[in-house]
């Protein structure tokens, strides 16, 4: 049988506790406390003193943590405003948690298979006679021609033009010496995947990471024209450069989420250079073919979005033409209006390009397109 629990005049109550064996309510109340709550009851106490006990205890079990609660009511506000802030998006009031993690998950990957589907629209608009676009010939981060880099509007926004330096370069392994008053200082750095890592100082100064053994000269132009572009631009105040060969959210074998957070405190210290903040500007020169997430993984390994960034269009091929198109886009923009543009070219233009946002945690404009040569 069950025993009536009769209410002590609260909002809440606890449930009925059981009393199988015909013990009595004050006994079995009592047992209950003992074994489910690790109570003891002092001997004496009467069935309303053991009702209040159980009431007590049964109600400090039901609060959750309040550090823990206030963790969660902050999370979810500050989520809450991102989905207003990045997707214009109104949440419903009585939306949890999990519920707005969701929300912006379907969001995000709606809006990565827009960006797609506009692409590949784009590409056979601009050539009828391709109907399938195939991977580029050449292979991703490949050695261009050095010349001046136009890129012309075909969505809103202007052109862009950046003229890669042929000065001397240095790869990130070597002696520190001076480059056109730019001071290249190698950087301790062993963890899988990383090949050397130098500080670029200047003007400005660049934390440069390269992952894998660069073929011929690739990566030294590559660090070079993006450090012109940092020196020059109104943007960001330093930059980190990841550079290397690489395919979905991985570079030279490195996950880029994990990557970045095993050694976060590595790169918001510049290497140990100098007092940890987050990061201003992060640019990652991978092919991302075969995964739509480089950008969302870069937030996922620092817990935030930089203001500047630059990743691989999704599911496509990087070359130095669109990584430095797409950086010297953004280097030139405050973070007063935000800013979203992507930088593809040649026959394989949905195949082959780099996105470039400005915007602080997260906000970016509409997607602007530009056309390389």
């Amino acid at each position: 049988m069950f025993i009536c629990w009769v209410a002590l005049g609260q909002a809440a109550e606890p449930p009925v506790v059981p009393d199988p064996f015909g013990l009595g309510e004050r006994l079995a109340v009592i047992d209950h406390l003992k074994t489910a709550y690790a109570v003891a009851v002092p001997p004496g106490e009467d069935l309303a003193q053991v009702r209040a006990r159980y009431l007590r205890a049964w109600t400090a079990a039901s609060l959750p943590d309040s550090a823990e609660a206030a963790a969660a009511q902050a999370e979810t506000t500050r989520l809450r405003q991102r989905l207003d802030l990045r997707f214009h998006c109104t949440t419903p009031p009585d939306l949890d948690l999990a519920g707005l993690r969701a929300c912006w998950l379907r969001l995000e990957n709606a809006e990565a298979a827009r960006a797609e589907a506009a692409l590949v629209r784009r590409s056979r608009e601009a050539n009828p006679a391709v109907d399938d676009p195939v991977p580029a010939a050449q292979p991703p981060l490949a050695v261009e021609p050095k010349k001046s880099v136009t890129a012309a509007p075909v969505g809103p926004g202007v052109g862009i033009s950046a003229a890669p330096p042929a000065a001397p370069h240095a790869a990130p392994h070597v002696a520190p010496h001076e480059v056109d008053a730019v001071k290249v200082t190698p950087v301790p750095f062993s963890v899988p995947g990383v090949s050397g890592a130098a500080l670029f100082t200047g003007p400005k100064t660049a934390l440069c990471v390269q992952f894998g053994e660069e073929r011929g000269t690739e990566f030294h132009n590559i660090f070079a024209s993006l450090y012109a572009s940092l020196a020059a631009g109104d943007g960001p105040p330093d930059a980190v450069f990841l550079l290397g060969h690489g395919s979905g959210v991985s570079i030279n074998g490195a996950p880029i989420s994990e990557h970045l957070r095993a050694n976060r405190a590595f790169y918001e210290t510049f290497g140990g250079t100098r007092p940890a903040k987050h990061l201003t500007c992060l640019v990652i020169a991978s092919c991302s073919k075969g995964s739509p997430v480089q950008m969302s993984a870069m937030r996922d390994g620092l817990g935030y979005y930089p203001t500047w960034r630059v990743a691989t269009a999704d599911r496509a091929y990087a070359t130095r033409g669109s990584v430095v198109a797409a950086f010297a886009g953004i280097a030139d923009r405050t973070d007063r209006e935000p800013f979203r543009g992507i930088w593809r070219g040649g026959r394989d233009a949905a195949l082959v390009g780099s996105v470039g946002e400005v915007g602080i945690d997260g906000a970016k404009g509409n997607m602007q397109y530009f056309e390389l040569p």
